[in-house]
């Protein structure tokens, strides 16, 4: 199984002695054609492409294509409860103080995550409750987008 764009092209370098099946959360409904025909030539060597919703589906590919829509697992390792003690560690490492309320994002900063809305949501709560912005993150190092949306994150912030 792989999964996302960047490691596609792995299954032209294997020998396929069993079935490959393509993870693919971005929506390729209405895609730059010059990139689809690119993308092309390595899914249609897949026996299955599975998308997180139907209407992620690409149109004319002779590929099964699969919806299995996105969960939270509640035994991951990201979804355990962690101690008091971890909290305030890291509260103090960088800085944050405590002593407000929190509205806060742990994302990555791209537009599919939105913290430019994110921010947008801060302001309207401040004007009812006096509370503090805390956004952890970093700027993802395969989007050519993310020194601009970093950049808004500041202007906006």
């Amino acid at each position: 199984m792989v999964h996302d764009p960047q490691p596609l092209p792995l299954i032209k370098f294997y020998e396929k002695n069993q079935p490959w099946i393509w993870r693919c959360h971005s929506d390729l409904s209405t895609p730059n054609p010059e990139i689809l025909d690119f993308l092309r030539e390595y899914i249609t060597r897949y026996d299955l492409l599975i998308l997180s919703d139907k209407k992620y589906k690409i149109k004319n590919l002779p590929v099964e294509q699969r919806v299995i829509h996105p969960a939270i697992d509640p035994l991951s390792p990201k979804n355990k409860e962690i101690s008091k003690n971890v909290i305030l560690k890291y509260l103090k490492k960088f800085g944050i103080k405590t002593d407000k309320p929190l509205i806060t994002q742990v994302a990555r900063f791209d537009k599919w995550k939105d913290p430019l809305g994110v921010i947008d949501v801060f302001k309207i709560v401040k004007k009812e409750v006096d509370c503090r912005l805390v956004l952890c993150g970093s700027k993802a190092m395969d989007d050519p987008e993310a020194e601009e949306i970093f950049n808004k994150i500041m202007l906006k912030a």
